[in-house]
């Protein structure tokens, strides 16, 4: 007889091993034993902006599909009246928020970057920027040696002509005098339209600051050209577009802005073409561009995911798309349909220069150049006394 004592293990050992064969397998246990962690939530990407009616409602759209690419971030439109937006971000930032993305006009970067509240673009981000859109519009938000702005949308002169009248758009200025002997041509009386006189001198027109760097020579031989080409038979300097809309004259200088009003009056009689060369350069274009910028107090993910945004945004169907729905010029036109348009306008956005970024261009400097490009165009004053006189008022 055994043992009491080894009886006794036997048993133990028997009650152990049915407890293991009880116990729940890895298929059998509870699922809250197994549960999948909960989603985390998309990134917030805060974006102030001034868009209305068609804008507004094509960025939301853009928006949308951004969001179906990326859902881990969440892209939240804020409007801001742009009486306000200025102040609003300035005094949002100043207190360590704001949003991360701030669309507003490009004069406003000299101001913000002086108070130090947006940030540089990071080199990474800027070598994929001018894969998508030309590096002189890239390069027109610098101050210093980086850039402070993205832009994503422009206004530059442009040559439109009548096919019916001129089937073959002229290349050069000399073609341009042809041309106008026959069919007549309208041209604004105004610098921006006509900078690529000045252009072709000297390229130097503001620094970031405001500092006028209009050369005295460069300014007196732009205007002699301009009043020599309002002489010119068949050259007319007026702001009516009514006698190129009815079709009564061949060729129109005018801003890329004003091609929906133009196709609309014309359909597929209007054409449009790169602005001639002066051999031998090519006539450059003064380029107008509202960008988006980095508020300093972004991290670096936000900083991350707006830079996904911005190349979204830039990317040439999303451009394409933005034309259409709001008509306003693209910066990147390789996906237009249109290959008229998507050649000129990709040709004068390479060969062009940016519009001085301070304010005071557009409040004080061109008016003034205006004033003098009306004088010797529409009055006939002396290019020397009209560049002496627009040079002692801009130095008031």
């Amino acid at each position: 007889m055994r043992p009491l004592k080894y009886i006794l293990t036997i048993l133990l050992a028997a009650a152990l091993a049915a407890c293991a064969d009880n116990k729940p397998t890895d298929t059998q246990r509870s699922p809250q034993a197994t549960a999948t962690p909960a989603p985390t939530a998309p990134r917030p990407l805060l974006i102030w902006h001034s868009f209305t009616d068609a804008d507004q409602e094509a960025f939301e759209q853009i928006r949308l599909d951004f969001e179906v690419e990326h859902p881990d971030i969440d892209v939240q439109l804020e409007y801001v009246d742009e009486t306000v937006l200025l102040e609003q971000y300035t005094s949002a930032v100043n207190q360590g928020l704001g949003p991360d993305l701030l669309f507003a006009p490009a004069a406003w970067i000299p101001v913000l970057y002086e108070q130090g509240l947006i940030r540089p673009i990071d080199q990474e981000a800027f070598d994929r920027l001018t894969d998508l859109i030309p590096e002189p519009v890239a390069r027109s938000v610098f101050m210093g040696d980086s850039p402070y702005g993205i832009p994503y949308t422009a206004e530059f002169p442009i040559l439109y002509y009548n096919r019916v009248r001129i089937p073959t758009p002229p290349t050069t200025m000399e073609g341009v005098y042809e041309k106008a002997q026959l069919h007549q041509m309208v041209i604004p009386p105004t610098f921006v339209a006509t900078s690529g006189y000045y252009l072709l001198y000297d390229q130097k027109l503001m620094d970031w600051a405001g500092q006028n760097l209009i050369n005295p020579s460069t300014l007196e031989a732009y205007l002699a050209d301009l009043q020599s080409l309002s002489q010119k038979t068949g050259v007319t300097f007026t702001l009516d577009q009514e006698p190129f809309k009815q079709g009564e004259i061949g060729m129109m200088l005018g801003s890329s802005a004003d091609y929906p009003a133009l196709q609309a009056a014309l359909g597929e009689n209007l054409g449009t073409a790169r602005l001639p060369a002066i051999p031998p350069q090519q006539w450059p274009t003064l380029i107008r561009l509202w960008p988006a910028m980095q508020n300093i107090n972004s991290t670096s993910q936000a900083v991350q995911d707006g830079n996904l945004f911005m190349n979204y945004l830039l990317s040439s169907e999303i451009q394409r798309r933005w034309f259409e729905q709001t008509q306003r010029t693209p910066v990147n036109t390789a996906g237009m349909d249109d290959n008229m348009l998507r050649t000129v306008w990709g040709q004068a956005l390479s060969w062009g220069g940016g519009w001085p970024l301070p304010a005071n261009f557009e409040d004080r400097m061109l008016p003034t150049l205006d004033q003098a490009v009306q004088a010797v165009t529409l009055n006939h004053e002396d290019p020397k006394t009209v560049a002496e006189r627009t040079l002692s008022a801009l130095a008031q």
